[in-house]
């Protein structure tokens, strides 16, 4: 029920606003003119307990890193689901070209492209497919992985990385050859030491390219 009403509240805003991108600027102002969603702390406060708003330098770019990977993504061993929600109003099947390659793969919807790159390994063509669930507005593709093993993410020139600590696995790590053991290993140590970093203040997250803009604006209030 709750997610109901919210779906509702939801669609009212982004109807007023006229298209995706407004509507995520509608979004985002909210939380800069009504929360600390933008009020940045440093770690330390945090890690003392006397921070009382906001959040760490960078943090709050990485729940929306976050936010955005998991309604996007899914992965197992065996296959990765790539989940794109949100597209424009009656969307068909013709509307959709979606080319699935053994290396690469190309998302174009009503001529916009919305995923284009290579995947880090090869996946196997004839178990890949796609369908539009026109109720959820939402494109799914499932694609089979050749090898049994951890992309970080879908695609190389993708921004957000997949949590290698959320896949689905039954099998532990040494039960895999050599090579794929030591991808696995590769990756948690990355995963790892970027959270690491974060926590610290070492480092900022990669700003998504359609939040720059508002990043730089936000930086001249």
């Amino acid at each position: 029920m709750q997610q109901a009403q919210t779906d509702q509240y939801l669609s009212a805003v982004l109807q007023s606003s006229g298209s995706h991108p407004q509507f995520l600027e509608t979004l985002f102002s909210f939380l800069h003119r009504r929360t600390d969603f933008y009020v940045i702390d440093d770690v330390l406060n945090f890690k003392n307990g006397t921070a009382r708003m906001g959040f760490p330098k960078g943090r709050a770019l990485e729940m929306v890193k976050e936010a955005m990977a998991n309604q996007k993504f899914k992965e197992s061993l065996t296959e990765l689901t790539v989940y794109i929600p949100n597209l424009p109003p009656k969307t068909t099947s013709k509307c959709c070209k979606i080319a699935i390659k053994p290396s690469s793969l190309s998302v174009i919807v009503s001529d916009r492209k919305l995923l284009v790159g290579e995947f880090e390994r090869k996946v196997n063509l004839s178990e890949c497919i796609w369908s539009l669930d026109k109720e959820a507005n939402t494109l799914q593709i499932n694609l089979e992985k050749v090898e049994k093993t951890w992309w970080a993410s879908p695609t190389k020139e993708d921004l957000y990385k997949i949590d290698c600590g959320k896949v689905d696995s039954t099998m532990r790590v040494d039960e895999y050859d050599e090579s794929t053991q030591g991808k696995i290993r590769e990756i948690m140590y990355q995963q790892n030491e970027e959270r690491r970093k974060i926590a610290s203040g070492e480092v900022q997250p990669p700003i998504p390219p359609h939040l720059a803009d508002r990043e730089r604006d936000l930086s001249l209030d």
